[in-house]
């Protein structure tokens, strides 16, 4: 097995051990599964990818929010991370920012510019003119990023 983490692909050392539980963690190298001595159920190992995945996520694109919110001088309300099945994220005119969880398996860049476009919605809730010039100032290689997403993104949603 091979999981994704940042834009690149890592293998997954599988260890069975006398714990009931399941557990994933990752040492820079490759990911480290383990699963009860009577061997995973595809289900939990499942459950147990995406929650680290979840983790990831959450930690790195509340740091990317931050990051941008401060640098416009916005806020937002609710930041959650969800299992999207058509977007990678949204803002809505309560200023709650919505991202798919999936996001962390890509390149960080890419992870950063959705948190840049869903950041700029918070200034501008619409795409126009003045929203996309926004964008252009904080990523001038936006269009290259959203040509990426549209031939590469499908590949990384489980």
């Amino acid at each position: 097995m091979q999981l994704y983490f940042l834009g690149q692909l890592f293998s997954v050392a599988t260890f069975n051990t006398s714990i009931k539980s399941y557990m994933l963690s990752f040492n820079y190298s490759e990911f480290v599964l383990t699963t009860p001595v009577t061997g995973g159920k595809k289900d939990k190992i499942d459950k147990v990818i995406e929650n680290w995945y979840r983790k990831q996520a959450r930690t790195i694109i509340v740091e990317q929010v931050n990051k941008y919110c401060k640098l416009l001088g916005v806020n937002f309300n609710r930041l959650v991370i969800k299992d999207t099945k058509t977007r990678w994220g949204s803002c809505s005119i309560k200023g709650n920012l919505n991202f798919n969880y999936n996001l962390i398996k890509m390149p960080k860049q890419i992870l950063e510019y959705v948190v840049i476009h869903e950041v700029c919605h918070l200034k501008y809730l619409n795409h126009s003119k003045e929203y996309w010039n926004l964008v252009g100032k904080i990523c001038p290689e936006y269009k290259d990023r959203i040509r990426w997403v549209k031939q590469n993104g499908l590949r990384f949603i489980k």
